[in-house]
């Protein structure tokens, strides 16, 4: 049975630290041909990604987190989902 996670700042801090750790160990020896495709239209390969969440940190993170902990949950567009989906094999 599985419970929904209400927003807790100290955890999310836990994954928010653990990411870039995680994210070399999964693409730090992968080679550019891995990293840069991608799967069609409307799909990010895991540099967009990256990209993508470089630019949220750089530009956006301070308001995205205050929307999320307003909302205390994420709200996924559906392509972020299949995003997410397809990267964690879901």
């Amino acid at each position: 049975m599985s419970s929904r996670m209400d927003f807790q700042l100290d955890r999310t801090v836990e994954i928010l630290r653990s990411t870039p750790a995680t994210l070399r160990a999964l693409l730090g020896d992968v080679s550019d041909p891995w990293i840069r495709c991608d799967e069609g239209p409307d799909t990010w390969s895991p540099y967009d990604i990256v990209g993508h969440m470089i630019h949220g940190e750089k530009t956006d993170w301070i308001g995205r987190m205050r929307r999320l902990a307003a909302k205390r949950w994420l709200n996924y567009s559906t392509r972020s989902k299949r995003c997410v989906k397809r990267t964690c094999g879901l």
